[in-house]
């Protein structure tokens, strides 16, 4: 990783490091059917045609 890091120095803005693997399960219900998606959608102004 230092490796890649040093080639490619002036395009990296940043790193992180912490646990070797991370694994995130579930599901946000709320956003997870129509009517959470159609809630979602509307208050951040996207339209479903542009979705």
């Amino acid at each position: 990783m230092d490796s890649f890091v040093t080639r490619h120095a002036s395009e990296v803005k940043g790193t992180l490091s912490g646990f070797d693997r991370v694994r995130f399960r579930g599901t946000l219900r709320w956003l997870a059917n129509l009517n959470g998606m159609g809630t979602w959608l509307s208050h951040t102004s996207v339209l479903l045609k542009d979705f």
